[in-house]
């Protein structure tokens, strides 16, 4: 990521672990949902809560998964 470029970044405290962040990403890159595709991965710990939220080097930063949190666990920065 480039300097000055928007981030988005998540809070694993805050995810219900619903994977609608997900969903909405794959749907938005490739048109069909498949949590597998989309750009960022919910993390679960041993005790099966969400514990981190990934992002992969290829996120635009485009803020589909930001508006669709109904955690607001993702904030676009």
């Amino acid at each position: 990521m480039a300097a000055g470029q928007a981030a988005v970044v998540g809070d694993g405290r805050k995810c219900a672990g619903c994977l609608i962040c997900q969903m909405v990403c794959s749907f938005r890159m490739y048109k069909e949902f498949n949590p597998a595709k989309a750009q960022l991965t919910i993390l679960f710990g041993e005790d099966g809560n969400p514990s981190e939220i990934v992002f992969k080097e290829d996120c635009e930063a485009c803020g589909t998964c930001v508006e669709y949190c109904p955690r607001q666990a993702l904030v676009l920065q």
